[in-house]
């Protein structure tokens, strides 16, 4: 029942989810941003939402050549007050 929200701050990506988008989502930069870069967005916690849910993530890069992945990195989240 998370919900992605918007992309917010740095660098917005080209491409991301629809607001309310509940499934695996991707942010799609065509312009590689300069790095080090921040990544920003909102995820919308359902109204009965209770504890810390996990989102689980990385980071894809490729340009010419094969795809470099960084490792999976959990993110706990946690229903604001």
């Amino acid at each position: 029942g998370w919900r992605f929200g918007i992309a917010s701050d740095g660098a917005l990506p080209a491409l991301s989810p629809e607001t309310g988008h509940t499934e695996t989502f991707a942010l799609v930069w065509i312009d590689i941003p300069d790095f080090p870069m921040t990544v920003q967005y909102i995820i919308d916690a359902p109204n009965d939402a209770e504890g810390t849910a996990t989102l689980t993530g990385q980071a894809v890069y490729r340009k010419l050549g094969g795809e470099l992945r960084t490792p999976m990195l959990d993110t706990a989240l946690t229903p604001a007050e």
